[in-house]
């Protein structure tokens, strides 16, 4: 039987037009039981056991709707149901949803991708009636349910169009419930279940138009195999000559993009290998192409391991170093495996990487699923690693990153903090102490930005009188004025009592300014009379509190005096005194406001 009457037949085998209406039934009734669950107060976190039922309703009925077959309704379902279940359990292991950090994240993500996996291998398995997973199966339906689950996407979004723009037809004639129907909190769960799940079962029953759909997209990858085959093998060609010290200082992680063109590679060589040898391309360029993409993906993996070796070698384990390391294992086994293919059996090594993706995306799923349960630790390896390079003097306190031990390796974490807390050594009590306030990541990027900005500023700033020293409370008011923090240097000068202090900006005087365009623009601003901005002096002074700046506008007022101002102005009370005041002389020459 030819290909083509064999696919017809395949397409009526599986037509089943009752399908549409009873995934858009599932999905709109998963998408009311998530609103129910998690939806119905946006401004608060779901609790952890809500959010573990939404979970498992979410992915059983998504599964359902990607595996759900006439012939096979009950082995869908049970599939479904046992992978909502796992995925339900992930969901409780992390924990409180007001709590997720990264990691949580990454679980979750590699739960999906295990579930996707999984997904063709249940389909030919259900197909087939037995464990025997032959290829070409196994590849349609991994693509056929990619392209589905973009197509419903593309569905749900058109529909959405639809109702938007005919939200915007009524209002011409004032009717405007349609826009107050989709402002509603339950409308957008329950629309995204009923349009996706209705938009799967009309493409199930065009599964042929689905499958030439990704044909066509295989034949346009294909095309674009001999293009990034000749990128990736000019850059390592010219890695040797560049250094790896080049590439790891071009880009913040390089680790990404390595990875990012390895998953490229191994993309579009397997567009050019197909799913069988009738598929396989016979253009001598593509498959040129798709042999060089395959022998250049190792060498890609190996530089990103070196790169992510170099990295925790610096600074440590991390939860995402370690993830990195994963991912650097995954893209070598890959990598090793199609140099294997192409060394053992050149003439057939298309055939022999077949054969070898089944096994590895079995081993990939498996994996996947491991490292979505909490049996790998990522968090605890990296507070160990961290405290013992902190306690061995390996990394100082001030440069100790306490951000990430409170908020990024979670409850392993937060107890390191605890602990360090209570450490015999000074620095690190305060710091770990300190770290314990902050209530998100936002205030300890804040601490710890203050923290370099202060030490940047105190390295750069001269002090006048001379032998006069820099109180440790006025030390972060310093930093935090920016020329200072830019590292331009500054001057600070205190009063003969100490307990008033002036703040100069250096690069407002072309002397005190070491770069040459810089003074150019401080000379220039001088002669033509005008003030760059920031250059007028920061006052500071001690009072009971501490040191304060003193800044000229009612910011500087307690409340009671804001009271007075507000009282006095509005029943206009507002007059012009003459008063004593002082100001800020430099060779002569007044700097500044007056000041009292």
């Amino acid at each position: 039987m030819q290909e083509a009457e064999v696919e017809v037949v395949e397409t009526t085998e599986m037509s089943w037009p009752l399908r549409p209406l009873l995934l858009a039934i599932l999905g709109l009734v998963a998408g009311a039981i998530v609103y129910f669950l998690v939806g119905r107060d946006l401004g608060t976190s779901p609790t952890t056991m809500a959010l573990t039922i939404a979970t498992f309703v979410v992915v059983a009925a998504g599964l359902v709707g990607f595996t759900l077959e006439r012939r096979a309704i009950l082995s869908a379902v049970i599939f479904s149901l046992l992978w909502g279940a796992v995925a339900a359990l992930v969901a409780y292991w992390n924990g409180n949803p007001a709590d997720w950090d990264t990691l949580a994240g990454w679980r979750m993500m590699s739960l999906a991708l295990a579930a996707g996996i999984a997904a063709p291998f249940y389909q030919v398995a259900r197909d087939s009636e037995s464990l025997t997973f032959d290829y070409r199966a196994t590849h349609d339906h991994a693509w056929t349910n990619v392209v589905l689950w973009c197509a419903a996407w593309a569905f749900v979004f058109i529909v959405y169009l639809m109702i938007a723009l005919l939200d915007q037809l009524f209002r011409l004639i004032g009717i405007a419930w349609i826009g107050d129907l989709m402002r509603e909190n339950w409308f957008a769960p329950m629309f995204i279940g009923l349009n996706f799940g209705l938009g799967l079962g009309l493409l199930h029953e065009h599964v042929g138009v689905v499958r030439m759909v990704q044909q066509v997209v295989a034949r346009v990858l294909a095309v674009l195999s001999p293009v990034l085959a000749a990128g990736l093998v000019l850059f390592l060609i010219a890695l040797p000559f560049a250094g790896l010290g080049a590439l790891w200082d071009a880009t913040v992680w390089p680790t990404g993009t390595l990875l990012t063109c390895v998953i490229g590679a191994l993309i579009l060589a397997n567009a050019v290998i197909g799913n069988d040898a009738g598929q396989e391309s016979r253009t001598r360029v593509l498959r040129w192409g798709a042999l060089a993409l395959a022998l250049a993906m190792l060498p890609l993996a190996v530089v990103a391991a070196c790169s992510t070796f170099v990295r925790i070698q610096q600074y440590g384990f991390t939860p995402e170093r370690l993830w990195a390391v994963v991912f650097v294992g995954v893209a070598c086994a890959y990598g090793l495996a199609y140099l294997l293919a192409v060394v053992i059996d050149r003439a057939a090594w298309m055939a022999r990487v077949r054969s070898l993706n089944l096994w590895l995306g079995g081993g990939l799923c498996v994996l996947a699923l491991l490292l979505a349960t909490p049996f790998v630790a990522f968090q605890s390896l990296s507070t160990r690693d961290q405290l013992a390079r902190l306690q061995s003097g390996a990394v100082s306190p001030s440069d100790f990153d306490w951000t990430a031990l409170a908020f990024d390796f979670g409850k392993p974490g937060r107890n390191a903090l605890t602990r360090l807390a209570e450490s015999d050594k000074p620095e690190i009590r305060t710091a770990a102490a300190e770290a314990l306030k902050w209530e998100d990541r936002w205030d300890g990027d804040q601490a710890q930005a203050a923290s370099e900005d202060t030490q940047q500023a105190m390295a750069k700033l001269r002090v006048l009188p001379q032998d006069a020293t820099v109180p440790e409370a006025l030390q972060p008011l310093v930093g935090a004025a920016w020329p200072c923090s830019l590292g331009e240097g500054c001057t600070l000068l205190f009063s003969e009592s100490g307990s008033e202090a002036i703040l100069f900006s250096g690069s407002c005087y072309p002397a005190l300014v070491e770069v040459e365009a810089a003074a150019e623009i401080a000379a220039a601003a001088v002669v033509k009379g005008s003030r760059p901005y920031g250059c007028d002096p920061i006052a500071f002074r001690k009072g009971e509190d501490g040191w304060v700046r003193v800044d000229q506008s009612l910011d500087r007022y307690t409340d009671a005096q804001r009271a007075r101002l507000r009282q006095s102005f509005e029943r206009g009370d507002v007059d012009i005194r003459t008063v004593e005041s002082r100001q800020i002389f430099v060779g002569g020459e007044p700097v500044g406001e007056p000041f009292k």
